[in-house]
């Protein structure tokens, strides 16, 4: 008969992080869960353990290179980060007319640049314009419907509120889901 240890090693390690309340607090952009920091020994023994007993993927994972040489990518199976760091924002709402005639709606604007937020507790940020995030709720859904920018007085001024963790939870994704053209930045291939 085996011991509940042995049983503890035979089931899925996913299983076992689940049992001890080790759950993500989001997800990238591309897809991997983001764990809070706290947690981060607890997952390293479950990596560890999965490891040893030969939990890897069957598939062979080569990782595209660049042409001059180096790594496109970093293999990661999940990234540990301080969640006062990941959730952090400014937030205000507005009052906005979509279009002449249309009834105005509630906008919730997001800015989650750090460095921005740091710097605009000194009263001045090194940028002009901030990328911002806006949100609005359409029949009891949170919608995410642009991304603009606001000049750096307009963010000091007018940018005082903060969304709570678990607000950020639900917005994050949809932030993910944004495309790089919507943005207006341009990534070099």
């Amino acid at each position: 008969m085996r011991s509940n240890e042995n049983l503890d090693i035979i089931r899925p390690v996913e299983e076992m992080m689940r049992e001890n309340g080790i759950k993500p607090i989001g997800v990238s952009a591309r897809g991997i869960p983001v764990y809070d920091m706290k947690d981060g020994d607890a997952i390293a023994k479950d990596q560890a353990l999965r490891a040893k007993l030969g939990h890897r993927s069957a598939t062979a994972n080569i990782r595209k290179m660049r042409p001059g040489g180096g790594y496109t990518t970093t293999d990661k199976r999940f990234l540990l980060v301080n969640p006062d760091h990941y959730f952090l924002n400014r937030c205000r709402t507005v009052d906005a007319q979509p279009a002449p005639g249309k009834p105005k709606e509630k906008q919730l604007h997001v800015v989650v640049d750090h460095r921005a937020i740091r710097e605009a507790e000194s009263g001045r940020t090194g940028n002009e314009r901030i990328v911002c995030h806006v949100f609005v709720n359409e029949n009891g859904k949170t919608i995410y419907k642009e991304t603009t920018y606001v000049g750096s007085k307009e963010f000091i001024e007018k940018f005082k509120s903060e969304l709570s963790h678990e607000d950020m939870q639900v917005l994050k994704p949809l932030m993910g889901e944004v495309k790089k053209e919507d943005t207006g930045f341009q990534v070099a291939v």
